[in-house]
């Protein structure tokens, strides 16, 4: 007779059972919730403790590397409405973020080593792509920018170095993790993302403003400068959700029942509409209407029903919040219609090329103007903005960028790569009308965008995924994990 004996969890089993659980989309739950408590009661400093000690333990264990997804990408949402962003008359005021910038640098960096450790104990391999040419473009325009100006060349350079860094290191990280990330996991990661800004939303306006119009019986007055969530204003907040419609159709394509998916793209939309910010709402409505379309297209039997059954409950909420906000939304077209309210930055940015049209005025322009609240001078547009810094080699250097990634987006398309087009599109043409391209953490989604992307293009054989002449680097030890 044969006897089965069944062994024990051994502490090492318990450990990987973790470390697949934590790298799941099941963890994302569970994360999202940890970010949306620090931020409600004003736990900022814990919350960055929290981050910056799960990214360190996930890039030092053999936990996938995917797995410091979610901490990046709803890193910032942690900063409270208590200690974040102040408005005060007009102006910015940062005063707790700088307060604790020594603290904030330390962890980073101790986050940066580990990554560092981690992908080299897991072999991960970098190409170099057409769109990694680009960034260099782009970064070699924001050094040269300025460089026959008599005035702060110093500066100019030190900024066009800090500048460049800051392109070509987060390509370089995302180059190296984002063939490693599922094409769904990172869907999850975005569109759990998305919906944590949809739920500060919430708490923004529903507790505040209507139970408080309730309370106090004033009446209910949305206007677009009063959404500040902390980590940002509403041309902030707008886009972090905004890029979750993409990714929402994705996983609506791969599941039984899309309708689920069809809501969230409504809720994430309704949340654009609610920040009021103009420079969004313009690309992200008609793209989210695309977006419904398409899945009706694409989707079969029921799971067209499921569709078009979440897409009339949308039309329903939407008709309550459109009577709400009516005044403002009639407001908000009124504004629209008289201009974007960029034309003075946008004639400066032009004049700053007149003067120097070869290299720009550089980083440093107008550096030590005293009426500056941050330290870059930013026009909102992407092109005039490296037409002012870097002059017609800085354009030369944005259009090449630009080139590349379409040509890698579009040559042979998968659906992927279309889907991940679409967020960064939606970035991009946000960016022609606001500092989007130059706010860290969204240039950091940039690339990892990008970088898989080009990952997703190498996969299937595009000739624009790398460059085969630097690519010759074998990786000579075993991989980790």
């Amino acid at each position: 007779m044969q006897v089965l004996i069944q062994q024990p969890n051994t502490p090492s089993r318990l450990v990987q059972r973790l470390q697949k659980f934590v790298a799941s989309k099941y963890m994302l739950p569970i994360f999202a919730f940890v970010v949306l408590f620090c931020h409600m009661f004003a736990l900022d400093a814990i919350g960055f403790t929290l981050l910056a000690a799960y990214m360190i333990l996930v890039s030092l264990s053999k936990t996938h590397i995917r797995a410091i997804l979610p901490a990046f990408f709803m890193l910032i949402m942690v900063i409270s409405l208590q200690n974040g962003v102040v408005i005060e008359n007009g102006e910015m005021h940062l005063d707790y973020i700088f307060n604790m910038l020594w603290y904030l640098i330390t962890l980073g960096v101790m986050v940066i080593v580990s990554l560092v450790i981690g992908i080299y104990r897991r072999g991960l391999r970098f190409r170099f792509s057409w769109g990694f040419l680009g960034i260099l473009f782009m970064a070699l325009s924001f050094i040269l920018g300025g460089l026959f100006m008599q005035d702060y060349p110093a500066l100019n350079i030190a900024g066009g170095f800090i500048m460049a860094a800051m392109f070509i290191g987060l390509y370089i990280f995302a180059g190296f993790v984002m063939p490693k990330v599922k094409m769904e996991y990172l869907a999850w990661v975005v569109v759990y993302t998305s919906l944590v800004v949809v739920l500060q939303i919430i708490r923004v306006y529903v507790i505040r403003d209507i139970f408080g119009s309730l309370i106090s019986n004033t009446g209910i007055n949305w206007i677009k400068n009063d959404i500040t969530l902390g980590w940002g204003i509403t041309n902030s907040v707008a886009p972090m959700m905004a890029i979750g419609a993409p990714f929402a159709a994705y996983l609506a394509l791969k599941h039984k029942s899309p309708i689920y998916m069809c809501l969230i793209i409504g809720v994430q939309t309704l949340g654009v509409l609610m920040t009021f910010s103009r420079g969004v709402i313009i690309f992200s409505v008609p793209f989210a209407l695309i977006t419904l379309v398409y899945l009706i297209i694409r989707t079969k039997k029921w799971q067209r029903l499921h569709v078009i059954i979440g897409s009339l409950i949308l039309i329903l909420i939407s008709i309550i919040l459109f009577y709400l906000i009516w005044d403002r939304i009639v407001e908000m077209l009124q504004n629209m219609s008289e201009g974007t309210g960029r034309d003075s930055l946008f004639r400066d940015a032009i004049d700053a090329f007149l003067r120097n049209p070869i290299f720009g005025e550089g980083i440093a322009y107008r550096f030590q103007n005293h009426d500056l609240t941050v330290p870059l001078y930013l026009v909102h547009n992407t092109p005039l903005q490296f037409l002012m810094w870097g002059g017609i080699f800085g354009l030369l250097a944005f259009a090449a960028h630009t080139v590349f990634l379409f040509l890698t987006g579009l040559y042979k398309p998968t659906e992927t790569r279309l889907i991940l087009l679409s967020a960064i599109a939606l970035i991009y043409l946000h960016s022609m009308l606001d500092i989007m391209f130059f706010f860290p953490h969204l240039t950091l989604i940039y690339m990892l965008f990008m970088a898989k992307m080009d990952s997703d293009a190498h996969k299937h054989g595009s000739k624009f995924a790398e460059i085969k002449i630097f690519n010759k680097t074998k990786i000579i030890h075993q991989p980790y994990g």
